[in-house]
C-alpha cells in the first residue's frame, strides 16, 4: 500500500467551468465570424452578381465561316441566356441547361476555417483556376482572387469575434 498526497486546489472546478463555455464559444462565434466572411466575399461583384450582360447574352453575334478558303461569309451564332441556358443561332431555346450559378454558393464555417464554394459543374470555369480569359473578359471574377483581395477584412472579422469572446468571458 503506498501512501498518496493529496493537494486541493481552489477555484479549479471554476477553470474546468470556463474552459468549457470557452470551447462551445469559440466553436459558435468563430462560426459565426466565418458566416460573415463567407457572405463578404461571395456578394463582390462578379461572384454571386453576374456581371452586365453583353452581346454574348442575345442574338446578334456572328463568325466567320469558311475561314482558309476563298470564300467566307458571316454568319449568325447562338448564345447564352441567362437562367435558360444555349439558344441556336435561329433562336431554338431546346432544353434548359443553366444550373443558376449565382444561387450555388455555398458557405461552410467551422471554428477556424471557412470553405466556399459553388455547386453549378460548370463554375470552376467560371469562378475556378480553370477559368477561361473569355469569361475574364465579361467581367466574372475567380473565387481565389475575390477572398485574396477580402484577407484584411476576414482577419478583422475574426479579430472582432475574438475579442468579444474574451470580453464575455472574462478572460
Amino acid at each position: 500500500m503506498s501512501d498518496g498526497l493529496q493537494v486541493e486546489l481552489v477555484g479549479v472546478d471554476k477553470l474546468i467551468n470556463n474552459l468549457d463555455r470557452f470551447a462551445e464559444q469559440i466553436g459558435k462565434g468563430m462560426g459565426d465570424a466565418g458566416k460573415k466572411i463567407g457572405s463578404l466575399i461571395i456578394r463582390q461583384p462578379g461572384l454571386r452578381s453576374y456581371p452586365p450582360e453583353g452581346i454574348q447574352n442575345g442574338p446578334g453575334r456572328m463568325t466567320l465561316e469558311g475561314k482558309g478558303t476563298p470564300y467566307v461569309r458571316m454568319v449568325p451564332m447562338g448564345w447564352y441566356e441567362r437562367g435558360y441556358g444555349w439558344v441556336s443561332a435561329n433562336g431554338d431555346r431546346g432544353r434548359r441547361t443553366s444550373q443558376r450559378l449565382g444561387t450555388k454558393w455555398t458557405v461552410e464555417p467551422s471554428p477556424f476555417q471557412v470553405v466556399i464554394g459553388n455547386t453549378a459543374d460548370y463554375a470552376p470555369y467560371v469562378h475556378g483556376e480553370e477559368q477561361s480569359r473569355r469569361m475574364a473578359g465579361y467581367g466574372w471574377r475567380k473565387l481565389v482572387d475575390v477572398a485574396r483581395e477580402q484577407l484584411s477584412e476576414a482577419a478583422r472579422i475574426y479579430q472582432v469575434f475574438v475579442d468579444r469572446l474574451i470580453k464575455q468571458l472574462g478572460l
